[in-house]
């Protein structure tokens, strides 16, 4: 069974969880303080091997380094200083795609060439947004987070499918698709 867990990161460092269907929140843990995190280093398999790979994502620039071997894969530039960096599965392929936020417009990138061949409106300048396989149909909804509130647009369609309260103003906002064996 597969569910997707919310999660904030409070500026003192804790960090608070929910699964999508509970209505209370449990906390998972003090980090220290979050206060330099950025949503500029992710990581996901985008080699396909079977592990995580490092991705950094720099004023367009996105480098990938292979956990193996700890070698750089792949260096190529797609978006620009000041967008939020995402990588998904956006086209249900089964691999992972690069992805921007810029002011409420995804921009995606699913054959890697620096091009955005997709492309949704969803959110705002301010929204903080996630992208993560809501439904189990191997392709992630678009989902952004405002002051508290947790906006998904399941079809992409630039309409709130679903949405629920959970943290406040000035949280940073974490989405994982957990499975449950």
């Amino acid at each position: 069974m597969k569910f997707v867990v919310l999660a904030v990161m409070l500026a003192s460092g804790t960090a608070y969880a929910q699964r999508w269907t509970d209505a209370t929140a449990d906390c998972i843990g003090n980090t220290g303080n979050n206060s330099g995190w950025t949503n500029k280093v992710e990581d996901a398999d985008v080699d396909g091997d079977g592990r995580q790979d490092l991705v950094v994502f720099r004023a367009g620039e996105w480098n990938v380094r292979g956990t193996r071997n700890l070698a750089v894969l792949q260096v190529f530039h797609f978006g620009a200083a000041g967008d939020i960096p995402l990588l998904a599965d956006f086209d249900g392929d089964g691999k992972i795609d690069f992805a921007v936020f810029r002011a409420g417009q995804w921009l995606v990138d699913t054959h890697r060439s620096g091009n955005a061949d997709l492309t949704f409106g969803f959110g705002t300048a301010n929204d903080k947004p996630l992208a993560v396989d809501w439904e189990g149909k191997r392709r992630a909804a678009l989902i952004v987070f405002r002051d508290g509130q947790w906006l998904v647009s399941l079809q992409r369609d630039g309409k709130v499918s679903a949405e629920t309260g959970f943290g406040t103003k000035g949280d940073v906002p974490i989405a994982v698709l957990m499975s449950k064996k």
